[in-house]
């Protein structure tokens, strides 16, 4: 079976495992209890997200400025992005997958997962092309019709083949 047709299937069985798991722990430890650990999970994963968010933008930031596509710094986001979910929706057992998605080398293992069955199409937009501005006097210059206006440069567009690094 296809793990896209597993996906409905497990959204509607994650609340039932969820009540049961609440059920489970509640008689262990309490009602209170059990709830001042929904919450404090649900603070920690917020503090962490926060820490790891700040950290990605940095990275991503860093390799733009390196002239590098962030793929896989992007991939992490979106992984980030589903550990939020996780954690705020209150439960033992979505809150341990997003854990689990807060640890660095799972999400690497998951990026190189997510890398080899995909595509990167990176589309940049202009800027200058040369190594400086050159000044030119109105009488050195003239515009042919079908020459691309500075103002609005072509798109460069790159295609990574998947499992391609950067």
């Amino acid at each position: 079976m296809k793990p896209v047709l597993l996906l409905p299937l497990l959204i509607l069985l994650l609340p039932a495992i969820e009540i049961a798991t609440f059920i489970v722990v509640g008689s262990k430890i309490g009602v209170l209890a059990t709830l001042g650990l929904i919450l404090g999970a649900m603070l920690v994963g917020t503090a962490l997200l926060r820490m790891q968010g700040f950290a990605l933008v940095t990275r991503i930031r860093a390799e733009m400025a390196a002239g590098r596509a962030p793929g896989d710094e992007m991939i992490q986001g979106g992984l980030l992005a589903v550990a939020a979910i996780l954690i705020l929706v209150p439960g033992f057992v979505s809150s341990t997958f997003g854990f689990l998605l807060l640890v660095p080398a799972v999400r690497r293992a998951l990026v190189g997962a997510i890398r080899r069955r995909m595509t990167v199409i990176v589309s940049t937009r202009g800027g200058r092309r040369g190594p400086g501005v050159v000044d030119l006097d109105p009488d050195d210059f003239s515009r042919q019709a079908g020459d691309p206006s500075p103002q609005r440069p072509t798109p460069a567009i790159t295609i990574l083949p998947p499992g391609d690094g950067r």
